[in-house]
Formats: C-alpha cells, structure tokens, sequence
C-alpha cells in the first residue's frame, strides 16, 4: 500500500500500529505540506523511529523530465514499476493553475484521434499515485487552483481511485480541496457518469462528444459501440438530476470529419435539454494520425454554425502544444 493512498487513520493502523495516533498526524503533514521526499529528513520523529520505518521513501514515483514553454509546464512521471505518466500544469491569463492529471498509464479506449489512446492500457493507476502528480506540480509551481482529470487513461475506467484521490485531498488535513474544484472527463462511459452523480455529483463533468452523429462516432471513439448516444444523453441527464453541475461538452473539431453544419445542429440535438456548454477544441497535431488542425477561418465557421443551431460554445485556446502537453497529445514523452 502506497502511503499516499491512505487515510490518516489507515497510516495509523498498516504502518505505525504500535505508535501514538499523533505520528500518524506528522507524517501526513510530511505528505501534503513539507518540501521533504524521505523519512530520514522527518526530524520531528526520534531516529529510531525513521530507521525501522518500513518505507524509506513518502512518494512511490519521481519526476524524470519537466519541460516549460511559458508558464506552462509538463512533468514525465516514473512510477515504482518504471511505467511512466504524464501532468501538465496550465495557467491561465489571469495566473489560475489547473492541473491536468493522468489516471491510467496508457488508455483502452483507442480514440482515434488521440496520442494517449494509441499507447494500449497498461495499467490503472492507485489514488496514491493520482495524487503524487499533484503534490509534484504543487511543491514545484504552488498552490494549485483547479484539477482535472484529462490526462492520460479514461478517468471512469478507474473511478474507484479517481474518486478516493479526490476525497483524500478533500481532508481537511490534507489540501481540503472541494469536489467542485475538480472535473472529471470521460469519452463517454456511462455506467460511469452514473456512479459520480450517485457518489459525488458535485464533482464537475466534461464529456467528449465529438460528433453527436451515433454513425460517425464509433468510427473515432470504439467506447462509442457499447456506449450509444441516447444512453449517455440519459447518464448525463441522470447526473444534473442529481445535483450536478453545468456539463461540458468537448468537440474535438477535426476536419473532413466534425465540422459541417449539419455536425453543428446534431450537437444542438443532443444538447436540447441539458445545462451545458460546448467546448470546441481545435485538434492538436500528433505525428502519425490521419488529421490536420483545422485553420481560424473553420473553426470561427463552425462556431458560428453552432450559434445559429441555438448552442452556448467557447473555444479552447492553445496551451502546452509546443511541448506536446495540450489535449490529446499525452505520451509523446
């Protein structure tokens, strides 16, 4: 068990059972709020103490590469078994930091589109390890003031340690971070929207339409074959019933292929009763798939199309592109 994957009190018990409960306190302290990496260099234990503790060291992966371009920047992970993920950290004009945080290494879900998704699952991440992303960008870069869980892997293919990272950094004595501080995005697993709006609807949503023609999208996103469009326009339904939040609608604008006219009024289709917003996000090269960026004058286009079909849309602005950390390009290293 990784100790960042456990609660205060599960510290207590699986690796300090014979202390007071107060050392527990300290090493989580150690976790979450110290600049320190190892137990030798947590004085407020007695010696003894830290050389029979059985881990030597508080996080179970390492930074082994950081690229920048601006305030931007991309961290390559190595965990304990030597697979390796990707986070991103994104600040915005107005300095607010969201990290971008990987759930998977590697992804099943083959969208086509997709860097990440050529890779094939290796493995799901534990929530220690989701967090330790986290830690790792804040005690380099500083507070950070949202998260989202759009980077590597599907988030809700690996919901039950999404979901406890989440709770563990919403502890009061950890970095008491709200569920409405973090987004989870999904290509569109339905059976997972449901259980966050069961388990935590106040957690935000993105989803990843693409295209909201149910022919084209199996084509770009294979999820899409057990996953239709009117089961998830339910699921996301199911989800603002619950007390959740406005949904994202991601529109990867992929020439050729999404970005008609007649693409912009199905979306207004599905979107019709729905509390959301489209994000239009123009595709981001990654060497070796069949696509282009779209240029200004299509995605303005589209944009405009999209506001005649009735539909509130924004467009996301090119961030960590130049260091292939923008949207999917995860795993280009």
């Amino acid at each position: 068990m990784l100790l960042t994957s456990c609660t205060i009190e599960e510290i207590h018990q699986v690796f300090l059972p014979n202390q007071p409960r107060f050392r527990a306190n300290q090493l989580w302290q150690a976790l979450y709020h110290q600049e320190i990496t190892s137990i030798d260099e947590l004085h407020v234990w007695p010696q003894a103490l830290r050389q029979s503790f059985s881990q030597s060291n508080l996080f179970s992966s390492k930074v082994v590469k950081t690229l920048h371009e601006g305030k931007q920047a991309k961290l390559v992970i190595e965990l304990h078994d030597h697979t390796k993920v990707e986070t991103v950290l994104l600040v915005d004009k107005n300095d607010r930091k969201t990290a971008c945080l990987s759930s998977q290494v590697g992804c099943a879900m083959a969208c086509s589109f997709c860097k990440t998704g050529t890779l094939g699952l290796t493995r799901n991440l534990e929530a220690g390890e989701i967090i330790e992303q986290l830690l790792f960008l804040r005690k380099n870069y500083g507070a950070i003031d949202n998260v989202v869980f759009m980077g590597m892997g599907e988030p809700t293919a690996n919901l039950s340690a999404v979901l406890k990272s989440i709770a563990l950094l919403g502890e009061k004595e950890s970095l008491h971070m709200s569920p409405r501080r973090f987004t989870i995005s999904t290509c569109g697993i339905s059976s997972g929207i449901r259980r966050i709006a069961d388990e935590n609807p106040h957690i935000g949503l993105a989803f990843s339409l693409v295209t909201a023609d149910d022919t084209k999208r199996p084509e770009l996103m294979p999820s899409a074959k057990k996953n239709p469009l009117p089961a998830l326009k339910e699921a996301l339904l199911y989800y603002q019933q619950k007390g959740g939040r406005r949904i994202t609608l991601e529109v990867a604008l992929l020439p050729s292929y999404n970005n008609t006219r007649v693409d912009a009024q199905k979306i207004a289709m599905f979107a019709k009763g729905l509390d959301y917003i489209v994000n239009i996000i123009p595709w981001n090269p990654v060497e070796g798939l069949p696509y282009r960026r779209p240029t200004e004058l299509e995605v303005a286009e589209f944009g405009q199309w999209l506001e005649e079909a009735g539909v509130s849309a924004t467009r996301r602005y090119r961030r960590a592109a130049n260091i292939a950390g923008a949207c999917g390009q995860l795993g280009e290293g």
